[in-house]
């Protein structure tokens, strides 16, 4: 893997530009983590998970922000250790239409509130400080220490490296970087859906839970709908 201090080297390197003061520290550390990001959005390879509570009575919650990372969506949630059906509002509505009025239990089903929060349904019963486990698919930590190496995975390392590139050529593009910009585009364009099809090809699902689409099917009802597993 690759460090930051590392990483600023090999593209001031490549760029042959080791002593201009074109690129600064600050600028090259911006553009790497922004490639780290960019990985994690559009692969979502990242995962983390999170201990969060309930409150008695309180229905919906918001998006848990562990220090160690950035959560782009929830995958799933466990209460209690039994793991939450996931459903969209519309499924939740056919389920029950007075879904708030419905009272305080043990919920089945979690629902997605835009981007920052989620529901529980039933609405629990209990104040709990740790019940509920909640996995993130995340942006990974910030790197920010020279000796620190990225969150990437293993073999996709040079896309920092060339996203890093096409952004100090689009600097200095009115130089020498006007040759370089539209190469380091289209590398960084491939590298993109070879990065997609390599977390594809090793993740364990075909897709995130939350979405409109994603992993709601025939199997949306509870697992325990017809009681817990012994």
């Amino acid at each position: 893997m690759i460090t930051l201090s590392g990483a600023r080297s090999r593209v001031r390197a490549d760029l042959g530009l080791r002593d201009s003061s074109l690129l600064q520290d600050a600028d090259l550390t911006d553009w790497l983590q922004e490639a780290s990001d960019l990985v994690a959005t559009e692969t979502l390879w990242f995962r983390t998970t999170e201990t969060m509570g309930t409150t008695a009575g309180t229905k919906e919650y918001a998006l848990p922000t562990p220090a160690a990372a950035r959560c782009i969506q929830i995958e799933e949630i466990h209460y209690d250790n039994r793991p939450l059906c996931p459903v969209t509002l519309e499924q939740l509505l056919q389920l029950d239409p007075y879904y708030r009025r419905a009272g305080n239990g043990t919920p089945d089903y979690y629902y997605a509130r835009g981007g920052g929060g989620f529901g529980l349904h039933y609405t629990p019963s209990v104040t709990d400080v740790d019940i509920l486990l909640v996995t993130l698919v995340a942006k990974p930590p910030l790197v920010t220490a020279d000796t620190e190496t990225f969150y990437i995975p293993h073999g996709l390392e040079r896309g920092l490296l060339i996203y890093a590139k096409k952004l100090a050529s689009e600097k200095d593009i009115f130089g020498e970087g006007a040759r370089r910009a539209a190469l380091y585009d289209q590398q960084w364009r491939e590298f993109m859906l070879m990065a997609k099809k390599q977390v594809g090809a090793t993740s364990e699902r075909s897709s995130p839970v939350m979405g409109e689409t994603a992993l709601y099917d025939s199997r949306w009802r509870s697992p325990y709908r017809k009681g817990d597993p012994p």
